[in-house]
């Protein structure tokens, strides 16, 4: 709860200085009330002749008309809508029809009034003066009122609401322990051109046998400690050369082909952040074994006296198999994405180096003169992690 508590009270803030904006602007403007009408029923006016029904039917609007003409209201056909409702009741008695007009506002009937009409006695005059005086008597309860600023209360509620609903799963996000796995990628790698001492990018095709797995530990927030085991298999990285006699005078140097399998595993730190699109930065050292196969001939080169001549030493023959000590310092630089509080979805740029480069940039013993995996790295890596 660290984390949300600061973010909650921002967000009752907000709230209230919102909240103060608008009840500061309902205080100061008001507008007509919208009223609904009703339409008269037929109960009641079973005995009164066709023509004259249809009039009384016609009564509710006739009454609106005389109130909209004293006071602005405004005609809704919305319940939802109208701050008040006119509705109208028939009634038979011995000596006719009863009529009771009421208007009621939020279900509670403010006022009722009415008057009897007698068919073929009372004139359509006599009725104007009733319908004038009710409508009198109604207006005092037609008031202007407030506006309801329903969509800024709306857009201030989901602005809250979305607030909090961040804050909390931000926080849910802050567990200890994280594992994640990762496959794939491609290897990008520096291949040299031992002949013209020249450097060349190189990308790998896709690497399916490069897995790796971190266990993280966050004893803070954001701060941890990681422990991760690789595998990786590829005929990249070159593990030495082919040397080639052309003519008794000419020499061709190209690098060799290897079969490489990686066995590491790794200690180091990690930084992350927390959210539903998060960052992560790990600095890891690796240390283990690769197994080198030779698909010909590997010889490792080195200068002789003369500085435009190499002396070779015969590493493996085609087919032989060596070990050798191997270590990296990794910086990995991920971008997560959270599915669940649990469960995210990773990829990262894994940049590769020998740490003894630190101390000395150049390193003489074989296999550590192995040119390309001096420097290397992995793109496009596909992880998953689950927090717990």
């Amino acid at each position: 709860m660290k984390k949300i508590i600061p973010k909650i009270v921002l967000c009752i803030l907000f709230s209230f200085l919102m909240g103060s904006v608008l009840l500061d602007a309902q205080e100061q403007v008001r507008v007509p009330r919208k009223v609904l009408v009703l339409s008269a029923p037929e109960e009641g006016l079973e005995t009164i002749p066709k023509d004259q029904k249809h009039f009384l039917r016609s009564m509710p609007f006739f009454l609106f008309t005389k109130i909209q003409g004293k006071k602005p209201v405004f005609l809704t056909q919305k319940q939802t809508e109208a701050n008040s409702t006119i509705k109208t009741l028939f009634s038979r008695t011995e000596k006719g029809v009863r009529i009771l007009f009421s208007v009621s506002e939020k279900n509670t009937v403010q006022k009722e009034e009415g008057f009897l009409y007698q068919p073929g006695q009372t004139a359509i005059e006599e009725c104007a003066r009733e319908i004038e005086r009710i409508s009198e008597t109604f207006i005092p309860f037609l008031d202007d009122v407030v506006p309801e600023i329903t969509v800024e209360r709306k857009m201030m509620e989901e602005r809250r609401n979305k607030i909090i609903k961040e804050a909390t799963f931000e926080d849910s996000l802050d567990k200890p322990y994280q594992l994640s796995l990762w496959m794939g990628g491609f290897l990008n790698y520096m291949e040299k051109d031992v002949a013209n001492n020249t450097m060349q990018t190189k990308f790998s095709s896709f690497l399916p046998l490069k897995i790796g797995c971190d266990f993280s530990y966050y004893p803070s927030t954001n701060f941890g400690y990681i422990v991760s085991a690789l595998y990786a298999q590829d005929e990249d990285l070159i593990f030495g050369t082919v040397d080639t006699l052309v003519g008794s005078e000419k020499q061709t140097i190209k690098n060799s082909k290897t079969q490489n399998l990686f066995t590491l595993g790794g200690v180091g730190i990690g930084y992350r952040t927390l959210g539903r699109v998060s960052l992560e930065f790990n600095m890891l050292l690796y240390l283990g074994f690769v197994q080198v196969t030779a698909k010909e001939n590997v010889y490792y080169l080195f200068k002789s006296g003369n500085i435009d001549t190499y002396d070779k030493a015969q590493i493996m023959n085609e087919g032989d198999s060596e070990r050798f000590f191997f270590s990296l310092f990794s910086i990995q630089p991920i971008i997560a994405f959270a599915i669940t509080e649990r469960l995210s979805l990773k990829t990262r740029l894994n940049l590769n180096f020998d740490p003894r480069m630190i101390i000395s940039p150049v390193i003489t013993t074989y296999p550590y003169d192995r040119h390309s995996n001096i420097l290397f790295g992995y793109v496009g890596e596909i992880g998953v992690a689950t927090r717990f």
